[in-house]
């Protein structure tokens, strides 16, 4: 048994998070990799990516395509983190610090308030794509309002340039850390 974790534990920790507090969001996808290639772990990869890229921003400088993923994998951990019964061990600390820095990584960004996840994480990958297909006109068409009310130009000005994010950067951190945990612990039982 995993960590001497129960299933009445589990069990209890799911009504225990459907309970407190508003509506469930609705699930969201990460796209197949273009092409059929391999497929990796879009939510362990999307920790990862967050822990270094909202730690590192320098890194992001003049990189608008990179900056757009990852703000695409900070809105699917929003989400994935908050309904995925994968994450049930993790602290709920870390669903709190993606739900907290939602609006920080939104500003930055320039990305609705009031966007839905699903729409914020399609407009992102597909400037991504985009970009790194040499075509700016589309990436500025990806960036469009609703999703992105100052238009495309303007969300990539902010991609090229983002800031420190402070609690963005915690939350990604938070979760890289917890991961770590509980692969440690998976790989401690007998």
């Amino acid at each position: 048994m995993r960590g001497g974790r129960r299933p009445g534990m589990i069990a209890a920790a799911l009504l225990a998070l459907t309970a407190c507090g508003g509506p469930r969001p609705e699930p969201v996808t990460w796209p197949a990799p273009a092409g059929g290639g391999v497929t990796t772990d879009p939510a362990r990869q999307a920790i990862n990516g967050t822990a270094f890229g909202f730690a590192r921003p320098d890194t992001l400088a003049g990189r608008p395509a990179e900056a757009a993923e990852l703000l695409a994998q900070a809105e699917f951990l929003t989400v994935e983190l908050a309904i995925g019964p994968r994450w049930i061990p993790f602290a709920p600390s870390v669903r709190q610090a993606f739900v907290a820095a939602r609006p920080e990584w939104r500003a930055a960004g320039g990305i609705a308030p009031d966007a839905a996840p699903q729409a914020a994480i399609d407009a992102l990958l597909g400037a991504r794509a985009a970009l790194l297909a040499g075509n700016r006109a589309a990436a500025v068409a990806a960036l469009a309002p609703p999703v992105f009310p100052a238009g495309g130009e303007d969300a990539l000005a902010r991609l090229s340039a983002l800031p420190r994010l402070p609690l963005s950067a915690r939350a990604g951190s938070d979760a890289q850390s917890e991961m770590w945990r509980d692969q440690v612990q998976i790989e401690s039982d007998p």
